[in-house]
């Protein structure tokens, strides 16, 4: 069954996520003003080659990366997020990575629209267990972002995307972690959490996907980079949150 995976395969996957986030640490400094998303993507293609694997990772520039999917029309500016997302193949299997960046100093609103997105990923790995329904990782997201004041459920501003998809042969597979999809996870599934965070006006978006398997132990990333990046719990996201509120509210920079 494609749903639960064997050691071997989880190996493989291990793998593409090692090698991807090893392209990321190599690209990620490359980033600059004048740079478009094509020759961006050029750069991550030949870095997973000398790595040895198949792979790519897209960006989307400025307001573009309100559509995560979609595609950017203009060069990398200073102030501008970029968002990057893709992975490679090992075997057959895929690596599936998201991470978003501020060109320059961010500003309080993309501050606060990186801790939203890395609340509720924590918010979602703290609810991960053996046993568990799909839908209440989900709903973990969301109350983080109730909690911080937005949705909602579903609503703008907030998140209107699943919390988490299934990745193995293909990028995207079952299990979803969405509402509705009462499946208890199981020792051996695999799958991404990548809660986004989108403002109404889809002038700023941050997503950050890594990729997890279930275990008897819990749950094991397999894509952690930046570590700093993947400590954060939801209660210290929400402080952070409401410093960064303040902050604005004070008038500093």
């Amino acid at each position: 069954c494609r749903l639960i995976k064997s050691k071997a395969e989880i190996d493989l996957m291990q793998r593409a996520s090692d090698i991807t986030i090893e392209v990321y640490r190599r690209v990620i400094p490359m980033l600059e003003p004048g740079m478009t998303a094509n020759e961006f993507s050029d750069l991550t293609r030949k870095a997973h080659t000398a790595l040895g694997a198949s792979g790519s990772i897209n960006a989307q520039i400025g307001k573009a990366s309100s559509r995560p999917h979609g595609r950017s029309k203009r060069p990398i500016e200073d102030g501008d997020v970029v968002l990057m997302d893709g992975g490679c193949r090992v075997e057959g299997y895929k690596s599936d990575i998201s991470r978003t960046v501020v060109i320059g100093e961010p500003t309080p609103r993309q501050q606060e629209t990186w801790l939203l997105a890395a609340g509720a990923q924590a918010a979602a790995w703290e609810a991960i267990a053996l046993g568990v329904p799909c839908e209440e990782v989900d709903a973990a997201a969301r109350a983080f972002y109730e909690a911080a004041g937005f949705g909602p459920g579903y609503a703008l501003p907030g998140c209107p995307h699943r919390t988490g998809h299934g990745i193995g042969l293909d990028g995207h597979e079952c299990i979803h972690l969405v509402r509705g999809n009462t499946r208890p996870l199981e020792v051996g599934m695999c799958f991404s959490n990548e809660p986004l965070s989108r403002w109404a006006c889809a002038s700023a978006t941050n997503r950050r996907s890594c990729c997890l398997r279930s275990s008897a132990c819990g749950s094991r990333i397999a894509s952690i980079w930046p570590r700093t990046a993947h400590t954060t719990s939801a209660s210290r996201a929400l402080q952070s949150i409401s410093r960064v509120r303040k902050n604005c509210a004070l008038g500093e920079p």
